[in-house]
Order: structure tokens, then sequence, then C-alpha cells
């Protein structure tokens, strides 16, 4: 469900970025678009996991991010810099254990989330949260797009979690 979840925030953040609240349309083929092959998982799951996170958008700047992912880094991320040539505090380079120890090959750009990498966590214990927080360091979640509840960096929102299971 955490794998899920972090997906379905990086999917509609990158939906965003992409200027789908503008009218804009984004392909569904994997070969021009970010893919998320659903039949790994259950699809159930995946249809809680989009509701439970309903609105939250991934923010750096006061700016949605471009939240790219692909399905494996083979272990370490690959900075946006590298990759195509401009700066993203939040798609750096860094080692990645969580894909590492799925052990996938690399498979795709290996920039930003890692899908493998992304289930072991989960299958691991991180929440989605977690995942969020390594593979785009220094962005916050803003919910419902930041219209109506404001920016709630990933700290203040694990402490509203955490509280309420008080």
């Amino acid at each position: 469900m955490n794998a899920c979840k972090a997906q379905a925030i990086a999917a509609r953040t990158y939906a965003v970025f992409n200027g789908v609240l503008d009218g804009k349309v984004i392909s569904d083929s994997y070969k021009v678009a970010q893919a998320f092959r659903a039949k790994r998982m259950s699809f159930d799951v995946c249809k809680q996991a989009v509701m439970e996170t309903r609105g939250m958008v991934l923010y750096y700047n006061n700016k949605p991010i471009n939240a790219v992912y692909s399905n494996s880094n083979g272990g370490r991320t690959v900075s946006a810099k590298t990759k195509w040539g401009s700066v993203k505090a939040y798609l750096v380079e860094q080692d990645d254990p969580w894909d590492k120890a799925f052990g996938a090959k690399k498979d795709g750009h290996g920039v930003g989330m890692s899908q493998c990498g992304a289930r072991w966590a989960a299958e691991h214990g991180a929440d989605y949260i977690d995942i969020l927080k390594f593979y785009y360091p220094n962005t916050i979640i803003k919910i419902n797009y930041g219209k109506d509840n404001g920016l709630v960096t990933i700290k203040q929102l694990i402490e509203e979690i955490l509280e309420s299971l008080k």
C-alpha cells in the first residue's frame, strides 16, 4: 500500500507539473510518458492508494515538481543534471539501497523514484512519506494542490499522523 501511495502522489504530481490542471493531455504511452505497471500489484490496492492520497502533490519552491520515476535505477539514482542537463534540487544522484536490495537491473532513465526500490522499501516498513522524502529530497507536500490547506512539510505531516494515533 505504501509503495502505491508514493506512486500515486508521484504520478499526480507529474500530471500537475505537465499541465493537466490547465487542460493539457498527457499520453498514456510508456514510450513518451511515465508509466506504472499496475499488473505487479493489486489494482484494488492501487485504487485505494489513489483515494487515500487524493489531492497530495509534491512541491519545491512553491511549484509542483517534475516527479519523474522509472522502474529501477540499478542501485543509484541519476540526477536530472546528468540525464537532461538541468539542475533540480529534488532530482539528485545518490546511492539507493532499496533498489539495490530489490535486485533489479537498471530499467529506465533512473531519475527520481525507483518503482522497485519503493516497493522493496514499503515491504520492509517504510511508509510513503519516507519513500517520497528519499526519492524527492527538499520537497514538501501540498494538500488539495495547495489551494485549501496550504503548505504541509513532510515533517508536519508525520507529526500530524503521529498525533492522530495517540
